[in-house]
């Protein structure tokens, strides 16, 4: 995964998770990846950060046909995604942007 679009992404989340750990004790994310998509028939891999304490999940999928823009969808672990997608440049994702993620839809009931 090192190297990969993946990898890049899993790094400035696990940044992203060390910072919110530091500012809210309420909040403990884990964040995987997924990479054997392929094998049920998605071309793609995918990040998730889930917030235990909540339910909230946070999924972020890298698109074969286009790895240059990611997908982001806010909801639960126990629950389709709703409405709540994003989707945005691969260039413009940040630690901060990640961080910002974790944040908002974390903290909110």
């Amino acid at each position: 995964m090192e190297g990969t679009k993946l990898g890049a992404l899993m790094d400035l989340a696990a940044d992203a998770q060390r910072l919110i750990q530091q500012d809210y004790e309420q909040i403990n994310p884990i964040v995987g990846a997924h990479t054997r998509l392929r094998e049920q028939g998605i071309p793609a891999d995918a990040m998730t950060i889930d917030c235990p304490q909540s339910g909230k999940r946070i999924v972020v999928m890298i698109l074969d046909a286009n790895p240059e823009q990611i997908i982001c969808t806010f909801g639960f672990k126990d629950k389709d995604a709703d409405e709540s997608t994003l989707k945005i440049a691969f260039s413009d994702i940040k630690m901060g942007t990640i961080y910002q993620w974790i944040e908002s839809h974390f903290s909110s009931n």
